[in-house]
């Protein structure tokens, strides 16, 4: 039924036939044609960089792991260097306390003195260094750990 008064028009009737129908028919069939390959490309794309991203996120993983690691072993590393060069300060120490003894009693010259406290100078010297690279590997540590700080505000490098 139409609006002339009641009966049907054969303009509504035809909308679905003929060539209107065929070109109703023809963009429905040529439109997905042209988007799918686009959309599989897409798709395809959105994958690669999907798969590119689990790649970059294992392989940040696998660094952290490393640098954690490293950082475990060189601070063990640096306070057995430390705890020995302690050690040796301690002995030194000690060879200087009786190089004075001796010479203080007269059985040794000023020059074994000099000598024992040359050897404990060069000691404590070897300790501080042990104690700056046992700091250094503990910043090391802090930092593989997620630590927030700049390396560069450090006030010593190693």
């Amino acid at each position: 039924m139409s609006a002339f008064g009641g009966r049907e028009s054969t303009d509504l009737s035809d909308l679905f036939s003929g060539p209107a129908r065929i070109w109703s028919f023809q963009t429905q069939i040529t439109q997905p044609i042209f988007q799918a390959g686009r959309l599989f490309d897409e798709r395809d794309a959105a994958v690669a960089r999907r798969n590119q991203a689990v790649l970059q996120y294992e392989a940040s993983i696998r660094t952290a792991f490393q640098e954690i690691y490293d950082a475990i072993v060189a601070q063990r590393e640096a306070r057995e260097r430390l705890q020995a060069r302690q050690e040796q300060v301690q002995t030194l120490t000690q060879v200087v306390r009786l190089a004075q003894l001796r010479v203080d009693n007269g059985v040794a010259n000023q020059l074994e003195l000099l000598d024992a406290q040359r050897n404990l100078l060069n000691a404590q010297l070897s300790w501080a260094a042990a104690w700056q690279s046992q700091q250094g590997a503990s910043l090391a540590m802090i930092r593989a750990l997620g630590g927030g700080f700049n390396a560069d505000q450090v006030a010593f490098k190693e």
